[in-house]
């Protein structure tokens, strides 16, 4: 009796080891909503310091888009049973500290509103990229729960994105 209670015990803790896939995704995603909460915060600055009006709606929106995503990115950790513990970027810290510095210099890069508009594209860019990795990766762990929302979180930042900046992408994220 004892020896099966402690078989049922190491079959239960097996099962809680994660997969070297799950904790890439964990990991990844962690990134990402560290990344989302730098970009917001970085959005906020880029929103006061433009004086056009459309630019700073485009901000706003994109603001909202992020705001909402990370609601959904803590929903998929709810159901990944995993806490939400942001990780640090490098990539996006990066891309953040350049839009900060573009706007200290703006002649160097043609105003700046133009060096909003050229930051905006690069964040929409590495997060589309890097939703469709955690969308793969969720469907590579056969979680089309996860995939499911993570898709659609892509489909509004590529629609936010082709609304701002009046591109269409096709599913390949290439101009069409």
């Amino acid at each position: 009796m004892i020896s099966q209670v402690n078989e049922d015990c190491l079959q239960f803790e097996a099962t809680l080891e994660k997969s070297p896939l799950h904790l890439v995704f964990r990991d990844s995603l962690r990134e990402f909503y560290w990344s989302k909460n730098l970009r917001m915060r970085t959005l906020l600055k880029l929103e006061s310091v433009t004086s056009n009006g459309q630019l700073r709606r485009k901000i706003r929106d994109y603001f909202e888009t992020c705001r909402q995503q990370v609601y959904s990115v803590e929903h998929v950790f709810e159901l990944l049973d995993e806490n939400s513990e942001g990780q640090r970027c490098a990539l996006t810290e990066s891309s953040c500290r350049n839009a900060m510095a573009a706007l200290n210099h703006p002649e160097m890069h043609g105003g700046k509103d133009k060096a909003i508009r050229s930051s905006l594209a690069e964040f929409f860019a590495h997060e589309i990229t890097t939703l469709e990795y955690l969308m793969n990766l969720a469907f590579a762990m056969d979680r089309i729960d996860l995939a499911r929302i993570i898709r659609e979180m892509q489909r509004k930042t590529q629609t936010a994105f082709e609304i701002s900046f009046q591109i269409t992408l096709n599913n390949a994220g290439i101009a069409a």
